[in-house]
C-alpha cells in the first residue's frame, strides 16, 4: 500500500522539508526560459517546512477543554504524525517530550474525518497576524480578538519552551500561543470544529481556497508546477523585506498636501461631478471602501474622488485594507510615503515569477487562508451561542472546577458539519431543594436534543423543536441526577451496486434516567445497546455537553463537580466500563475491573466506541456479589473453530445455564472445553493470536490444561490477572467486516482475590509445549514417554 502527503490546512504545503519537491511542466506547456535567482529550492530555504505541529482532539482530556496544540512534529507516514506533546496539558501523553502518533485530517479508530489539522509554524504566526488585522481593518475575518492571536486555553497560557524554539524564534521573542481569556483569544475546541464543514473523505487538506496550490491539495503526493517555485517558500519570515522597507520614499514634511486635513466645507461645486457636493470625510469613506480593482476607474471618472488620493494617510489605510499581509511597510512610521509603498508591493505580488521578493506572493496566498477559516471559526461562533444560562447563576468554581470525562460518540454523524454545546445547571440550595423537570427531544428515531427546568431558569442543547415527540420526567427537591443509560440500535441499509454495501447508523432512540434516591425513567426506548454516562464517586452532576451533527447528538459526555454532601452516588469499581458501548445490558459496577483491550491492526469497519462490546463473566470467588455468578458453577467453555464465538456453560441447583457471544450463526459449531468449576479448577491465563483482528484464542487452567481455538500463526498476546486478582472473564468486540462478525478487540475481567482463597499461580505458556515445541490438548504428555520427531503428512521433520 502506498504513502501519502499530509498538508497544512493552513498553505496546503507538506509538512516535511524532505517530502520530494519535483516542479513538473505539462506536455503542453512551453519551456519557460526565465530563472528568477530569488527563488532557489535550497535545503535552507524549504526548512521551515520541517517545523510543524497539529491541532487536535484527545478523546481521554479530562476537563472542559478538549482541544490541543501539540508540540513539534516529526516524521510522518501513512497519514499519521509522530508529535511532542509538548506544553499543552490537554495533549496526549505525560512529559513535553513524549512522542504520540497522530492521524492528521483522518482519524482511523473513530474511522471519519475528525483527525488533527497540520499547520507549520510560520503559517500559524500569519494566522496570528491575520486575526488582528481583521479586526482592525474591519474586513469581516475576526472581529472578537483584541491583542493578537491566541487559543483560549482555560487560562493557560501555552508558550514554546527554550528547547522548543530554533534561533529564528528566539530572535523574535514572542510566541505562537499566548493568553488565556476568551475576549482576548480563540477558543481552540470551537476553531476546532469550525473547519469540520471544509473536511472531505480521505483528502489530505481542507476544502478552502488555496490558489496556486488548490490542484495538488487534492492529491496523494505533493509536487509543484513550473512557475509555482514560490508558493513553498517562508511566508512569515521574508528576509528580502528588511531592505525593501529601508529603501521606501518618506515625504516631504513641508508638503501639507499630504496630509489630510478633515473640513467640514466642500471641495467644490461643479454639476459635471456629483462628488465635488461631498465633503472630504465622506469622500475619504467612499475611496475607502471601493473594491481593490476599482480604484483606477474612480481616479479617472473623478476629478473629486482624485483629490482624496493625494493624502498619506488615505493609502496607509487603504494599504491596511488590501495589502494586510505586508506588515513590515504597515509598521512603519507616517512618514513613509504610503502611496509609492502601495504601488510598490502591488507590483512586487503582481508577477511573482518575476518579483524580487517571490515569498511574498505565498504570503498572501497564506493569509487568504486564514481569513477564510477564520471566517469559518465567526460562523461557527455565531450558530453556537454560549448556553442561555447566565453564568453569574453557576459559580466560578463549578465553571473552572467541573471536568468533561468523557465525550463519547453515541449515533452516527450524518454530515460533516459538527457543532458542539455547553448546557450549566445552576445547582444552588433553592433549586436542589425545589421542584426540576428534565426533557428530551427525538426526531426520525434519534435524540436531537435536551432541555432543563427549574423555576424561571430554562436551557437547552440541542434541536428542540421541528421534532417528532418529546419525553420527560420531573426531579423532586432534594434529588438529583445519579447517571443516564443511553439506548442506542443500529440501523441497517445495503447500497451500492446489488446492494452489497451494508451501511450501519447508530441512533440513540432512548435515554434511561437514574436518580440519587434510585428512581429509574426511561424516556423514549429502552432498546439496543447500552452506554453508560455517570460522574465518578463524591461528584455531582453540574452540566451536559453535546455534538450536534445534521441535526441529532452524536456525541455526548457529563460535566462533573464535587459537591460536599454528595455521597450517594453509586460507586464503579472501574471507570474503564463508562468508556465502552455494551451490547444488551451494561456489566455489573462493582467486583470487576477490565484490562486494556487489544485491537488488531485492521482496526474497526466504524466508530470504535460505536462498536458494542460483549461480556462473559466465567464467575467469582465471591457469592455475595449481586449479578455475578460463582466460579464453582462453571462446567466448560465453547468456542468456534475461527475463536469468534464463545458460550459459557455452568450448573445451579442441577440446572444447566448457558450465555453465548459473537456469531450467532457459529453457536451450533462450538468444541466444548470442560473445565471442573466445582472441584476448584480456574483459568489462569489466556493467550490470543492477533494479526488483522483476534484470530485464535489458547486457555490454560490451574491444573496444567488447556484448549486452543483458532490459529497459532500469528503474534502472540498473553494475559493473566495482576499479584491479588484472579481472572473473573473476558470482554471483546467484532467490529470488522461487512457483517461486523470479525472479533477485533479481546482482553480479560478480573477481580480482587478474597481472604479466604488461594493466590492464583501465574501461567506458564511454554510449559504447555512439548520438547519438539508442539502444543497438546488438553496437556502435554508425561515426561517418561519418549517422544520421536514428529511428521507431516507422512514426512518426519
Amino acid at each position: 500500500m502506498g504513502d501519502w502527503d499530509s498538508y497544512c490546512f493552513l498553505c496546503a504545503g507538506p509538512v516535511s522539508a524532505n517530502t520530494s519537491l519535483d516542479v513538473h511542466q505539462e506536455e503542453d506547456e512551453e519551456e519557460y526560459p526565465f530563472h528568477n535567482p530569488n527563488i532557489e529550492l535550497t535545503k535552507d530555504n524549504l526548512a521551515w517546512l520541517d517545523y510543524y505541529r497539529v491541532i487536535g482532539e484527545n478523546p481521554a482530556a479530562a476537563g472542559l477543554r478538549r482541544c490541543y496544540l501539540s508540540g513539534r512534529g516529526g516524521d510522518s507516514m501513512y497519514g499519521y504524525a509522530e508529535v511532542a506533546k509538548g506544553v499543552d496539558p490537554i495533549a496526549p501523553g505525560v512529559n513535553p517530550d513524549d512522542k504520540v502518533d497522530t492521524g492528521m485530517y483522518r482519524d482511523n479508530d473513530a474511522d471519519d474525518e475528525v483527525g488533527a489539522l497540520p499547520v507549520h509554524d510560520c503559517c500559524l504566526r500569519v494566522l496570528q497576524r491575520a486575526s488582528l488585522a481583521g479586526r482592525l481593518a474591519g474586513s469581516g475575518g475576526f472581529e472578537a480578538d483584541d491583542e493578537g492571536f491566541g487559543f483560549w486555553l482555560d487560562g493557560a497560557a501555552i508558550e514554546e519552551s527554550d528547547e522548543d524554539r530554533d534561533e529564528h524564534e528566539e530572535e523574535q521573542g514572542n510566541t505562537i500561543i499566548s493568553n488565556g481569556s476568551a475576549e482576548r483569544g480563540l477558543n481552540i475546541d470551537a476553531f476546532f470544529h469550525a473547519m469540520s464543514p471544509k473536511r472531505e473523505e480521505y483528502r489530505r487538506s481542507l476544502t478552502i481556497d488555496y490558489g496556486a496550490l488548490n490542484d495538488v491539495a487534492e492529491e496523494q503526493y505533493f509536487y509543484l508546477r513550473k512557475r509555482n517555485e514560490m508558493y513553498v517558500l517562508n511566508p512569515y519570515e521574508i528576509p528580502q523585506m528588511e531592505s525593501f522597507v529601508k529603501a521606501l520614499p518618506l515625504i516631504d514634511p513641508s508638503n501639507n498636501a499630504s496630509r489630510i486635513v478633515f473640513e467640514s466645507e466642500h471641495i467644490g461645486i461643479r454639476s459635471s461631478d456629483p462628488f465635488s457636493r461631498l465633503s472630504l470625510e465622506l469622500l475619504t469613506i467612499i475611496y475607502l471602501h471601493l473594491p481593490q480593482e476599482a480604484l483606477t476607474q474612480a481616479m479617472v471618472s473623478s476629478r473629486s474622488l482624485s483629490r482624496v488620493r493625494t493624502y498619506n494617510w488615505f493609502w496607509q489605510q487603504r494599504m491596511r485594507k488590501d495589502m494586510p499581509w505586508a506588515w513590515e511597510v504597515l509598521e512603519l512610521k507616517n512618514d513613509i510615503d504610503f502611496h509609492q509603498a502601495y504601488i510598490q508591493v502591488a507590483n512586487l505580488v503582481k508577477t511573482p515569477i518575476h518579483s524580487t521578493i517571490p515569498a511574498l506572493a505565498n504570503r498572501k496566498r497564506v493569509w487568504f487562508a486564514c481569513e477564510q477559516v477564520l471566517e469559518l471559526y465567526r460562523d461557527y461562533l455565531i450558530a453556537n451561542p454560549p448556553p442561555d444560562i447566565e453564568f453569574d447563576t453557576v459559580s466560578e468554581a463549578v465553571r473552572h472546577g467541573a471536568k468533561l470525562e468523557r465525550f463519547s460518540n453515541v449515533a452516527t454523524a450524518k454530515d460533516s458539519s459538527k457543532n458542539v454545546a455547553t448546557m450549566w445547571f445552576s445547582l444552588s440550595k433553592e433549586i436542589i431543594q425545589s421542584k426540576k423537570r428534565l426533557l428530551m427531544y427525538w426526531k426520525d428515531l434519534s435524540l436531537t436534543g435536551l432541555t432543563f427546568i427549574a423555576g424561571t431558569q430554562r436551557t437547552s442543547i440541542g434541536n428542540t423543536t421541528g421534532t417528532d415527540y418529546s419525553d420527560g420526567l420531573s426531579i423532586e427537591k432534594d434529588d438529583w441526577i445519579q447517571s443516564l443509560t443511553f439506548h442506542i440500535i443500529t440501523d441497517e441499509t445495503k447500497t451500492g451496486e446489488k446492494a452489497q454495501q451494508v451501511v450501519r447508523n447508530s441512533l440513540v432512540v432512548g435515554v434511561t434516567v437514574k436518580l440519587l434516591s434510585g428512581t429509574e425513567t426511561t424516556l423514549g426506548q429502552a432498546e439496543g445497546d447500552k452506554r453508560l454516562f455517570m460522574p465518578q464517586q463524591g461528584k455531582g452532576v453540574v452540566g451536559m455537553r453535546a455534538e450536534l451533527a445534521g441535526g441529532i447528538i452524536t456525541r455526548f459526555g457529563l460535566l462533573e463537580f464535587a459537591y460536599s454532601g454528595i455521597n450517594q452516588l453509586q460507586e464503579i469499581e472501574d471507570a474503564a466500563l463508562l468508556a465502552h458501548l455494551w451490547a444488551r445490558e451494561v456489566p455489573p459496577l462493582t467486583g470487576i475491573a477490565f484490562d486494556k483491550v487489544t485491537v488488531g491492526y485492521w482496526g474497526m469497519s466504524r466508530r470504535q466506541d460505536l462498536v458494542p462490546f460483549s461480556c462473559l463473566i466465567f464467575g467469582t470467588e465471591q457469592k455475595e456479589l449481586p449479578g455475578l455468578p460463582h466460579l464453582a458453577s462453571l462446567t466448560g467453555i465453547s468456542g468456534s473453530h475461527d475463536a469468534r464465538s464463545w458460550t459459557i456453560h455452568r450448573k445451579v441447583s442441577d440446572i444447566n445455564f448457558e450465555e453465548s457471544v459473537g456469531p450467532e450463526q457459529l453457536h451450533s459449531k462450538m468444541r466444548f472445553f470442560a473445565v471442573d468449576g466445582s472441584g476448584g479448577e480456574r483459568i489462569i491465563g489466556i493467550e490470543t493470536d492477533i494479526g488483522p483482528y483476534i484470530t485464535g484464542v489458547q486457555l490454560i487452567t490451574n491444573k496444567q490444561r488447556q484448549c486452543i481455538w483458532g490459529t497459532t500463526n500469528n503474534s502472540k498476546l498473553q494475559y493473566h490477572a495482576e499479584a491479588g486478582r484472579y481472572i473473573t472473564g473476558i470482554f471483546c468486540s467484532h467490529g470488522y467486516h461487512s457483517a461486523q462478525t470479525q472479533m477485533t478487540t479481546f482482553s480479560i475481567i478480573t477481580s480482587p482475590n478474597p481472604p479466604f482463597a488461594p493466590a492464583q499461580p501465574l501461567p506458564d505458556f511454554e510449559a504447555m509445549r512439548d520438547s519438539h515445541g508442539l502444543l497438546w490438548e488438553p496437556s502435554p504428555p508425561p515426561q517418561y514417554i519418549i517422544e520421536s520427531s514428529p511428521t507431516y503428512h507422512g514426512t518426519a521433520a
